[in-house]
Formats: C-alpha cells, sequence, structure tokens
C-alpha cells in the first residue's frame, strides 16, 4: 500500500475489522489511512461499512476472503464500488492435502466458486493458481496473475560469517501447511541437527496457538517467538531461513524475506512455486525431509564462503520482487474496471 501510495495514482485506504488484538499505533507512522471497524459493523449490514466506502469515495475495494466476498461484495457494487477478490490460496486444493472428506471439499470449491462469480476481477499469485481457477469456470480474461512482494527497504542486509546454529521459521500456525511444516521440524529436521551438533535451535516466528506450544514445549531446540511486529530486525539474529513446505499453494513470501536478509535458505520445489525460475540459483531446494538436516549442517559449517551469493540473493529480491517493481497488474487492473464503469 505504501509502494502504492508512492506512485500518485492511487490514495489507498486500509480498513481492519477491529478484534482487540491489533495494535492501532503500528499503522500511525504509514503513508496510507487506516480504518478500524467494530467486527459488527464490518461483517454485518448496519450501514457503515458502505458509509465509510462514501465517505473515502472509495471506488475499488480489494478483499481477500471468500466468505468475505460473498457477505460484502453485492453490498459494496451496489454503491458502485469494483470488488476484486485476492485469491491467496485455492481453498479445495488446500483442503484436500489435509482431508479426504469430499462433502467438505466440494462445499468449500462451491464457496470460493460462488465468490468467484461475485467479485469484478480476480489476482491470484502463480499460473497454476490462475490455471486451477479456469479449471472452476471462472473466465481467464477475469484473471490476473501478480508477484507476490515485499519491501526490501524495511529488511536489513547481513552477512552472515560465524555459525551461530540458529534456524528460523517463518509462518503464523494457525495456517495449516505451516502447521505441517513445525510437524516435519520436529519430526524429522530438529533432532537430526541436534545430533550432528547440540547447539543447533529452530526458532518459530509467527502466531501461535497456545495448545500447540504446550503440545511442543519439552521439545529440545525448539523455540516460539509468537508474532513479530519489526522483521527487518528480528532476520538479522538467525543463520538460516528453511521452509521445509509440503502442502500449500500461491507464493511463500518467506523466502523472499530470508533472501533479503541475507539469510541461507533451504526450501522445496513446492516452495519456490510461482516464484521466478532463477531463484535456484540463490537457495537450496530439497525435497526429501531426511536430507534437510545435513544439508542445513554443511552449509552452517561454511557461512563465510556464501557471502557472494548472499549479496547476489538481496540483489535479485530488490530486483524483482520489491513491490515498486511490482505494481503494473494491479494500476492495470484499476485502470481497466474504471473505464468499464
Amino acid at each position: 500500500m505504501n509502494a502504492l501510495f508512492d506512485t500518485k495514482a492511487v490514495e489507498p485506504s486500509l480498513v481492519i475489522s477491529y478484534r482487540g488484538w491489533d495494535k492501532p499505533e503500528l499503522y500511525y507512522s504509514q503513508k496510507f489511512g487506516t480504518v478500524f471497524l467494530p467486527s459488527d459493523d464490518y461483517y454485518h449490514d448496519t450501514g457503515v461499512l458502505e458509509y465509510l466506502h462514501c465517505l473515502k469515495n472509495i471506488k475499488i475495494s480489494h478483499i481477500y476472503n471468500a466468505e468475505e466476498i460473498l457477505n460484502m461484495g453485492v453490498r459494496l457494487q451496489r454503491l458502485g464500488v469494483k470488488v476484486i477478490y485476492e485469491v491467496i490460496n485455492i481453498d479445495h486444493i488446500l483442503c484436500s492435502q489435509f482431508s479426504d472428506d469430499s462433502q467438505k471439499i466440494g462445499e468449500i470449491l462451491s464457496l470460493q466458486k460462488n465468490a468467484c462469480m461475485v467479485a469484478d476481477h480476480l489476482l491470484c499469485r502463480s499460473e497454476v493458481d490462475k490455471q486451477h481457477l479456469i479449471e472452476m469456470g471462472i473466465d481467464e480474461e477475469k484473471i490476473t496473475v501478480y508477484k507476490g512482494a515485499i519491501n526490501t527497504e524495511a529488511i536489513k542486509y547481513v552477512p552472515r560469517y560465524k555459525p551461530r546454529y540458529k534456524i528460523l521459521f517463518l509462518g503464523h500456525m494457525y495456517y495449516p501447511p505451516n502447521e505441517e511444516c513445525l510437524k516435519v521440524i520436529v519430526d524429522k529436521i530438529l533432532p537430526e541437527l541436534l545430533r550432528l551438533d547440540e547447539r543447533y535451535t529452530v526458532t518459530i516466528v509467527g502466531n501461535t496457538p497456545y495448545s500447540t506450544i504446550q503440545k511442543y514445549k519439552n521439545v529440545k531446540g525448539l523455540i516460539f517467538k509468537g508474532g513479530m511486529d519489526n522483521l527487518g530486525d528480528l532476520l538479522a539474529g538467525y543463520d538460516m531461513g528453511i521452509a521445509p513446505i509440503i502442502q500449500g499453494s500461491g507464493t511463500r513470501l518467506k523466502i523472499l524475506d530470508y533472501m533479503a536478509s541475507g539469510l541461507q535458505v533451504i526450501t522445496t520445489n513446492l516452495g519456490v512455486e510461482g516464484l521466478d525460475s532463477n531463484i535456484s540459483r540463490y537457495l537450496k531446494i530439497e525435497d526429501d525431509m531426511e536430507k534437510y538436516a545435513l544439508t542445513i549442517h554443511k552449509t552452517m559449517e561454511n557461512l563465510g564462503g556464501y557471502k557472494e551469493a548472499s549479496m547476489n540473493a538481496r540483489e535479485f529480491v530488490e530486483l524483482k520482487y520489491d513491490w515498486k517493481n511490482n505494481l503494473e497488474p494491479f494500476l492495470g487492473i484499476y485502470k481497466k474496471l474504471l473505464n468499464n464503469k
């Protein structure tokens, strides 16, 4: 949103359903405006959401949740607001990776398909996801693929010279693919790392249910940090970022965060799905979880030798995945939608 603001072609506003856990002070310094709405006004037809769009003269609304599209989309469209559905995941594909309940999968498919039909345009993060949407019966002309990107200026690049044996995984544990990564880390990666060197720790950064923390509280070398406000400073405290992703869709921005900070990275082929194919030059790709620990250890023992590679990785992310270089799909859609009024 800051990058869009800087174009001077867009005046972005953020509307948040406030449940009490957001920190308004984090938004004070942003270039864009933020409005906190009580959840009742956000989700129910009280008229406040519509009034806000009229008051701020909002012409286009991005929504990234199928239920919210179905709940709010038509209400906003009645005002002349164009509704964009940001399809972060193909929900029925994601569900099928965790469940064989065909009825549940079918219900999720129907829900997302209906949301796609309501929206004026769809955004997704990979050609793979676009194809899934087309297979759902969505008109290809209604879909635009955009790059998930990051603000590289907010992440300090720090070359690593000496190992501290500190491994990082970014991801909140309310998302099933991240929960699966945690299980892989606990069952297969961390025990072998500790066998190779007892100094290893793996830190999980992201909002985590108390029940999950309790479940793994006695796992040696595993640390839960919770959500962090300043990711740029946090990343500097670790040697290597991992993403042993075996399920999910979309793109994994944690990979870009890792690379921008100078962290060495290991992930799976699925972990780089939807990202530029040249990214494989700057990280390690391994699908065999049994080999993760040894690959990490060999990298850790030669951190100093990776300075040039990590600098190149940072430059790659700045060029390919900084938001300021990836706004054209958004600006093009805005122009198209508003000109078709």
